[in-house]
Formats: structure tokens, sequence, C-alpha cells
């Protein structure tokens, strides 16, 4: 061959030898593809001419080529490389041409072949066209997102090929691309590149990986889940083989994925789901328990109470669809023997609540009806084994055995593999409890104590009976003196409280007994205080026999003890005193004993705790546990709250020491989003948002956003369902109502006679942040209806605030004026929409006020509208979601009708609304009588009542002992009645003598404790005085019918005992908003302004993409 080639070589020969070199498929043999490769290798400088020139002409002018091997010259070029790279030392340069051109198909082509090339590790390709190399990692960020993932692909060979070449950084930056199909290819290869070599590839890069579980685009967060959870199982194996040590990097996945459990718009992220994400995906099938809880304490050490609250949600679902699925195979043993419709009734309510663990719970309720249907026996035994099979491995020998005996063709075949996973113990076991008791008492686990007594309550709260045999070893652990036995003693409780059955009562007699006997041995002090208040929550009769003891020595020993310490600087890190610690445990363990899971709190009256709540300390963290305790209480005893002691509390909003007022306001929040406590307490937000502190301020705003949000929401279901009736207390605007009662007690009110406008507008900032964003309309997603109704509603309560007088102080009265005139004025600056806007008589100065609103605005209305806008733009995404929303807000011609009341009881009100005219109804003068005929209603009516009514009640409420509530005593009194209101005696009983009366009737064995520090004060119960401060569960008692038929009129708020005989009247907000529903009104919509919208980009310009494609969705909870 070497002769003929002397002689003369042709193009045709060239072309023979090509073609054989890279023929393919069925034609091709290796024979002649190796014989091509050997002529290329042996002659490569008799043909690198014709090569050469071949390939050039391909690259410069295709076309031209007459060769019909041109349209494969890629394919050439690459086979060339291997027999002969330096051959093609002058035609590869020609590809950064390629990479560069406007046609996209020929970048696509450019950067595969270069991805071989460089993937070739024996040929250096990187180090050898290192220009070619820079241009080809530019492609990353080419503008077209296909040339992207064609580099992308190629990515992995070149990261393997040249660990050094800094790929990864350029992967790195693909995770954020615009594309979501560009951020999951750059998702898939950064892991698969991860697992290629787990101990040296930059853990960065996974902590970036893991942040696409939350993206945008659900596609992007199922496969990086998917390919992380492979990922963490590889880390997971290296660990156990002793090749890698713990690192948060990787624990940090699992993390990420627990959180994925709030996401709400997929349902495949639901805890129904993330159940078996946990269970079966997240270990190694035949991991050592062992290792598992390892990597679970290390977990634990990272976690924050949002991923403890959802492993607690996975795991409590699970433990009920267990405990049911027990229920049901007892009964379903039972029915054999006697069948009965109740039977049958309870089956198929364990079938309903075990569907609810399911993505489907239709589906699966069907199933589960199916499954009682069969006749197979087997299936239901190996059910029953897999409930009793505690241990993770025979549990999954017992699943692999069951799934293998029905075989993948029974019809049932999913349900009963998603059956036997959740019925089966495969997340935790007892072999867990046991592994970390073992190694606390060791000292094993010293680093991560906290975390491995995290981890042990978690898994103790759900599954207490993992402790049974293990009780010896737990009492060691907590006669042990370190840091984790506080916490530890009242899990420790309740786990005995779930081992023990009703007629094991006596253990916690004696228990309780021997907790009281070792109170005066003065150790472990804290510990027994924790547990004393938790036997009083599970076993309200324990801890009533030892409630004298406990009592006498928390009064005497704690309470009336006086502290030698010296309290440190009060910062966030920094501690209380011991003596602090002590009262704040003795507090606790009061508090829990009014608060029992089940049944009532005995006999014990709940003055003496609420005496101890007022007394006033200048310590901190008791200031800050004091308002916490009135918070839980307020579930249960708000009725006993006293106006001093409800100032006291949400004055702690404005704490001197920014830490406490955060904390409090975080406390106050959740339980408020949990409907746990009276919405009264959210006038706290203002509060808070008037406060210097950034911080503080910042939190107030994203807290009563949510607020407003949800309550809106809520009021408005109830007003439109007719299930139960509306109340004004729905509403948050009402909240106004106590925000004015705390800022007319307060003692910073300015003086009598101070013309300063500035005092006054600093004074009612608070004011001011509250109805800014009672009537912002972005943060109720611009739904004009609601703020319209808001707005009329806080006109409506100023202007009866205006025409009431203080019940026991009358001097505070001309305060309740004024600030009800700056909240008109504030109202009606803040309402764009003249025809909504009050015109009142001003009682003071107009002018003054007008002035003291104008500096209120100028100082903070820039500020609030700037930071609430700022919040509402977070949670939108690059592109404008909804189109409804935006023809809503930005089309006058879909505003037309801004009705507020809901569509369900618009018509109804329709012709109400034509007969009945209000003070501020649009092209109608306001009269003076008119603009003061407004209701200020109670909880759940504002009809008073006549004096002989309040006197029987009160008697009959001293005969039966129940404790008045001192701040649903507080009271109006008539300045001035309208001539159509019949003419009542309305002489109410005051505050001080409801206060009076609870006193005979809750009397104390003990004297009024104090908590003895510098500058104490004694806040008595009976000193305050509040307007429409009424409890939210009470019902509204009058028999006098005239007042009720009575359209509009003046009625006043009154003491409402509450018994639940009458029936509550229509709220404030139906009322106005029947009214109103025929008014074509609205308020601009603000919600779109701000809004990105994304413009198309150019296709010829290499483009950077940034974190702007990271999804920022807004967590919602559930109620």
């Amino acid at each position: 061959m070497k002769h003929v080639l002397n002689e003369e070589a042709s193009q045709a020969l060239l072309d023979v030898i090509l073609l054989n070199l890279i023929k393919e498929g069925k034609a091709a043999t290796p024979a002649a593809s190796q014989l091509a490769a050997s002529v290329i290798q042996t002659c490569e400088e008799k043909l690198e001419p014709f090569v050469c020139g071949f390939l050039t002409s391909c690259f410069l002018d295709r076309d031209a080529v007459e060769s019909e091997l041109k349209e494969f010259y890629h394919e050439i070029l690459f086979q060339v490389f291997q027999c002969a790279p330096h051959m093609l030392l002058g035609v590869i340069p020609n590809l950064t041409q390629e990479l560069l051109t406007d046609q996209v198909d020929v970048r696509i082509k450019a950067v595969n072949l270069i991805g071989k090339l460089l993937a070739l590790p024996e040929h250096h390709a990187v180090q050898k066209y290192h220009s070619l190399f820079v241009e080809f990692k530019n492609r990353f960020s080419d503008k077209s997102a296909e040339v992207r993932l064609s580099v992308l692909q190629c990515a992995k060979a070149c990261y393997m090929a040249n660990p050094s070449g800094n790929v990864s950084r350029e992967i790195l930056s693909r995770l954020l691309d615009f594309d979501d199909r560009v951020r999951t290819q750059a998702a898939v290869v950064a892991c698969d590149l991860a697992r290629t070599n787990l101990r040296f590839f930059p853990p960065e890069l996974i902590s970036k990986v893991s942040e696409r579980l939350r993206d945008k685009k659900i596609s992007v967060r199922k496969k990086a889940l998917e390919k992380l959870m492979e990922v963490y199982r590889d880390y997971c194996i290296m660990c156990s083989e002793g090749l890698m040590t713990a690192s948060d990097h990787f624990e940090q996945i699992p993390c990420k994925v627990l959180m994925l459990s709030y996401d709400k718009d997929c349902k495949d992220f639901r805890p129904q789901n993330m159940e078996l994400v946990i269970a079966e995906d997240l270990f190694p099938v035949f991991l050592p328990v062992e290792e598992r809880t390892r990597h679970w304490i290390q977990l634990f050490s990272l976690f924050t109470s949002s991923h403890v609250k959802a492993l607690i949600s996975i795991l409590s679902q699970k433990g009920r669809l267990q405990t049911e699925m027990q229920i049901f195979l007892a009964q379903r043993k039972k029915e054999k023997d006697s069948s009965s419709e109740e039977m049958e009734r309870r089956i198929k309510n364990s079938f309903v609540k075990m569907s609810a663990s399911f993505p489907d719970p239709l589906k699966a309720e069907e199933c589960f009806h199916k499954l009682n249907q069969m006749k197979d026996s087997k299936i239901f035994i190996a059910l029953e084994q897999l409930l009793d099979d505690r241990t993770i491995k025979s549990a999954q020998q017992t699943r692999d055995k069951f799934l293998k005996m029905i075989g993948d063709k029974h019809p049932h075949f999913e349900f009963l593999q998603l059956l036997s996973s959740k019925c089966s113990f495969n997340i935790f076991s007892p072999e867990h409890v046991q592994y970390i008791l073992d190694h606390i008492s060791s000292s094993g686990f010293e680093q991560h104590l906290k975390a491995s007594a995290k981890l042990l309550l978690a898994i103790i709260s759900v599954y207490p009976s993992f402790m049974r045999g293990l009780e010896e070893q737990f009492q060691l652990l907590l006669e042990e003196n370190n840091s984790i036995n506080d916490t530890l003693s009242k899990h420790a409780v309740s786990a005995i409280a779930s081992l023990v059955g009703s007629s094991d009562e006596f253990i916690f007699s004696k228990l309780c007994k021997e907790l009281v006997d070792s109170l005066y041995s003065g150790l472990n002090t804290p510990t027994i205080l924790q547990s004393l208040g938790c036997i009083a929550q599970h076993s309200v009769s324990a801890f009533e026999a030892q409630n004298q003891e406990i009592r006498s020595y928390i009064f005497g020993r704690i309470f009336q003890a006086e502290s030698s310490e010296v309290e440190p600087s009060a910062d966030e890190t920094s501690e209380c005193c011991d003596s602090c610690k002590l009262k704040i445990y003795a507090l606790k363990a009061l508090v829990k004993s009014f608060l029992p899971h089940r049944g009532s709190h005995g006999k014990r009256h709940i003055n003496e705790l609420l005496d101890i709540l007022s007394n006033e300390s200048d310590k901190p963290h008791i200031k800050l546990a004091a308002a916490k305790s009135v918070l839980l209480l307020s579930r249960r005893w708000d009725l006993h709250i006293s106006p001093e002691i409800f100032r006291f509390t949400v004055l702690m909003a404005k704490e001197s020491c920014p830490f406490v007022g955060r904390l409090f306001l975080d406390k106050m929040h959740k339980l408020l989003k949990e409907h746990a406590i009276p919405s009264r307490y959210a006038c706290a937000y203002a509060l808070a948002a008037s406060d210097h502190c950034k911080d503080l301020q910042d939190a107030s705003f994203k807290y009563i956003e949510e607020f407003i949000k949800e309550y809106s929401r809520k009021a408005q279901i109830r007003q439109t369902s007719g299930v139960q009736e509306s109340s004004p207390m729905d509403y948050p605007a009402y909240t106004v109502v106590f925000l004015i009662h705390v800022l007319a007690h307060d003692a910073g009110f300015p003086p009598d006679g101070c013309q300063d406008e500035q005092v006054y507008a600093q004074f009612c900032s608070p004011l001011f942040w509250a109805l800014q964003a009672l009537v912002n309309a972005s943060i109720v997603n611009g739904d004009t209806g609601l703020i319209n109704e808001a707005a009329l509603y806080l006109l409506s309560i100023f202007r009866a605030i205006k025409k009431t007088e203080d019940a026991v102080d009358a001097h505070q009265t001309p305060k309740l004026l004024i600030l009800a005139e700056i909240g008109i004025s504030i109202v009606n600056e803040l309402n764009h929409n003249a025809s909504l806007k009050c015109l009142t008589k001003f009682s003071v100065d107009e002018s003054f006020v007008k002035r003291v609103v104008h500096i209120l605005k100028s100082q903070i209305s820039g500020t609030a509208t700037t930071t609430l806008s700022k919040r509402r733009r977070k949670g939108q995404e690059i592109t404008i979601q909804s189109s409804d929303v935006e023809h809503n807000t930005s089309n006058p011609a879909s505003q037309k009708i801004a009705s507020l009341s809901s569509t369900g009881t618009r018509e109804k009100q329709k012709t109400a609304a034509k007969e009945i005219g209000l003070g501020c109804r649009q092209k109608r003068a306001l009269s003076p009588n008119d603009s003061e005929s407004v209701v200020l209603q109670n909880e759940r009516s504002g009809i008073v009542m006549h004096k002989d009514d309040a006197s029987k009640r009160s008697k009959s409420i001293l005969e039966k002992k129940q404790c008045l509530s001192s701040r649903a005593s507080a009271t109006t009194k008539p300045l001035k009645l309208e001539s159509h209101v019949s003419s009542v005696d309305r002489i109410i009983p005051s505050l001080k003598e409801n206060a009076e009366a609870s006193k005979s009737i809750t009397p104390s064995n003990y004297p009024r404790a104090e908590l003895k520090e510098p500058h104490s004060l004694r806040i008595s119960c009976d000193s305050g005085d509040l307007i429409c401060l009424d409890s939210e569960s009470h019902e509204t008692m009058s028999d006098n019918s005239s007042l009720e038929k009575a359209t509009i009129s003046q009625r006043e708020t009154c003491s409402a005992f509450g018994d639940g005989t009458a029936k509550p009247t229509k709220s404030l907000a139906s009322m106005e908003s029947g009214r109103f529903s025929e008014r074509v009104t609205s308020f601009p919509a603000k919600g779109m302004k701000g809004q990105k919208v994304l413009l198309d980009i150019s296709a010829s310009e290499i483009i950077d993409e940034n974190e702007d494609c990271i999804a920022r969705r807004t967590r919602r909870q559930k109620v």
C-alpha cells in the first residue's frame, strides 16, 4: 500500500479510506475500520495535505465541497484525531469559528465534537488547544438553551478527563439558568459528577444543587430530589465504610428534602409522599441502624424548628395510620363473629382516617373497601406481622415476603405495596431509641448531646411505646446531672402517660408525691418543676392532691426569695441568673396546671396566678416569661385576664430589650396563626412597628401582613358560608379598638393642653401603622372589596368611640376622643377614593388633627409602603403569573362594581340597601346626627342591658360561682341619645364592681405574691378600664326587642356575661356591607406596581443568568 501511494495519491483513494474509517451499523466491519486507521497512522505525512485540505474546506465552505463525505466531517475529524492527532494541529482551531457562528445547530455540533475530543484523556486536548477550551466553556452561557444543554451533557466526560479544568464552576452557574431544562440538566450532571468521586468533589457545588429543591419549577425540584437522594445514599455508604467523615454539605440534603413537605403547589411533595422518600429513598436498604442513627443525630444538629415540625408531621401521620390499621384488623376479627351496622360504621371511619395518609385519599378509601372484601387471610396476617415487627431489618424482610407472596400481577399490588410501607416501622424503631440512650449514657455523643436529646424526644413524642423495656435506663439518665434533663423530663412524663391506662392513674399520684418530696432537697429543681408541670397536664387529680404543697414551695421559696445574684446585661445571647431561671420554671409549672390536656382544671382559682403575672419586674427574661404565660392562658382563661394584664402583655412588643420584643412577637404570631389565642393581641404588631429597632420593625411588618391576609380570608368565609353567625371580632380591623385602649391608658400620652404636633405624631404612630396596613390593597392581593369594607368598618369604630365615655375613669374620655378624631382623619387621608371618605364634625381642633396626620404621613407612610411593597414583591416571580389579576387591577371596567359583601348575601341586602342611608353614602350630605349614628358592637352584639337584667345576671353568676371577666366588663356611657332610640335605663355594673365580685368568688389562701426585684411594683387587677374589650366567646343578652329592630340607632358597648341563651345579632361588617352593596366605588389597586415582566432576549449575545430563577414561595400555615 505504501508503494502504491508513493506512485500516486488520489482523492478517490482518500474517500475510500475515510469512508471505511467512519462506517457504522451493519455495513461496518471492524477489519475495514482498523485497516483505514492503520493506513492513516502509517502514511500520516502523505495523507496530511489531503485530509487537512478536505476538512478545512468543509469548515470554510462546505457547500463548495463535492465529496459526499462532507456531511460527516465532524466524525472524520474525531476518528482521525484518535489515529493521528498531530495531523490536525492546523485544523482543530477552526472549531472556534463554529462555536461563534450564528447558526444554533452548527454550534451544537461543534460543542458535541469538542466535548468528545476533550474527553480523550490520553491526548491532553485541553492543554494543546487552550483557547478552544476557553471558548468551549463560554458555551455554558450561550444565548441558546439548546447549546447550553449540549455543553452540560459533555461536561461530565470533560470533568473526569480534566478535574482541574474548572468545569464545575461553569456547572454551578447553570444551576441558576433562566431555562428550567438547563437547570435540571445542570443538577443531574453535578450529582453524577459528585458520585464519581465524593471525597474530592467540591462540596459547595452539592450545597448549590440542593438549593434546586426550592426551584420554582416542579420538574426541576423532582429531578433534583431524585439525584440528590442517590448522592446521599452513596455518601452514607462511604461513611459506613470509613472512607468519609460526616459533612454538613451532604447532611444538608435531607434538611432541604424535609422542607419540601411545606410545598403546597405539588402533590408529590405533600407529607403523604415525603414519608415514602424518608423511609425508602434516604438511606441504603442494608445500612445498619447504628449508622442511620448517627446520620439522624448529625441532621438534628442542623435542624431548625421547621425541620423538626415537618418530621414530626410525617411521623405523626404514619403513627395514626398504624394505630388505625391495628383497630381495623381487630374489628375485622370481631366482624366475623358478629356483624352489625355499628361495626361497619366503625370500619368505614377507620378507612376514612387511614386514607388521609395517602396521596389520593378518595382512591385509597376505595381500595380499603376492596381490601376488606378480600378472602385471603394471608394478606391480613402479613399486615399484622408488619405492625408487630419493631426492627427495621425484620420489617423489611416481612414486607419483601409479603410483596413476593401477592406478586406484581395482583390487581391491587400498587396499593398493597404502598400500604405495607406505611405499616412498617421503616423510619424509626426501638433500636434507634436503644442506641441513643446507650451513647448518651456513655457520653458517646458529647459533640452532639443536644441533637441526640432532640432526636430522642422527637421519636418518643410520636412513639412513646418505644420506651417499653428501657424505663430503668431512662430513669438513670434523668438522675444524672446534665444539661438535657430539663427537656427530657417532660417527655418522660408524656411517655409514661402514653404507656399507662386509666386504671394505672396511681402511678402519677406516686410519682407526683415523690417529686414534691424531692423539691425540698434542692437538687435538680428545674427538672422537678418541669416534671410537675407535665403531670399537671396529664393527671389533674394527681396534681390536685399535692397542690397545696407545691404552691407553698413555689410561693415561699421561689417567688418570695431574695435574689443575691447580679443579673448580666440583657441581650439575645446572655442568659438570666439561676434565680430568674428558677422563677421562670415555677411560672411555667403553674401555667401548665391551668391547661390540662384532658378534663377540667379542678377547683383551683386563677386570680392568684394572674396576680403573679401582673407584678412588674425589671428582669427582661422574667417579663418575657410572664407575657408568654398570659398568651398561653388566654386560650382558656381570657375572660379572667384584666385590662391591666392585657396592656402589660401587648406592651412587651415595645420592650426596651429588642430581643425580648422579637421573641414575644414570634410566640404571639405562632399562636395567632394557629388561631389559639384571641385576635385582640394582634394590636401588639402596630406597637412593635413603631419601634426604632429595624429587626423588630421588619418582623412586625411581616407578621401583620400575614395576620391581615389570613384573618380577612377567614372572616370572609364565615360571612359567606352561613354556617355560623359572622362577628365583628372576626375582622382584623377590630384590633384597632384594643390598640386605642392601650394608647389611651399609656402613661406617655401627651399631657393636657399639649399643642405640639410632633409629640402627638410620635405617640400616635402605632395607630397610623395599623390603619395603613389595614387599608393596604397589596396585602390582600388587590381585593378592593375587602379594603373598602375595612375602611368603612374603621370609620364606624371611630365614630362609635367618639360617642362613648370611659366607664371606670371619665377623665380618660378626652383621650379616646382625640384618638378617634386622629383615626378618622388618618383613614380619610389614606383613602384615595373620595366617595368613601367620612365627612365628620370634629370635636377637637380640626386643623391640629390634620397637621398631626400630615406629619405622620410624611414620616411613616413612605417607609411603610416601601417595606410592605418589597414584601409583596418578594413573593412575585419574574413573569406575571395571572392575567386575571393583571386585568382586574388595571382595567377600570373590571372594577365597576366593588361589592362590600359576599356574592351570596348581595341579593338579600339589595332591598335594605335602597332604604337605608348612612352618613358617608355617596352623593348625600352628612348631617351631624347621621355622623354619630354608627355602631360599635360587642364581640357578639351591641345591644345594652337594663339594670335589672344585669343585676339578675350577676346574681346568677355569683350563685354559680363563675368568674367574671374583668376584660369583658369595660362599659361605655351614653353622651347623647338619638330621638328615635327608646329611652331606657342603661346603668351597667362597673369594672370595679365586677372585680370585687370576682374576688368574692375566688378567695385566696395565700397573700398576693411578688417577684421581688429592684423597683418592682404591684399592679392591682381591679384598677383598669377598657373600651369594648369583651370576650370573643360571649353571647348577647337582651330582651329589648325594639332596639334589635332599629335599623340605625345609637348603640353602646356593654358588659356581656353571656350564657348562650340569646342569639347573636348581625355583625357590623355585614350590616354596613349591605348598605353599600350597590355602590360603584373602589380603591385603586396597587398590588401590581413594581412587578417585573420578562422580556424576550435577542438570540445574538452570550448571557449570564443569575439567581432570579430561584423561587421565593410563601409557605402557608395550615389551619
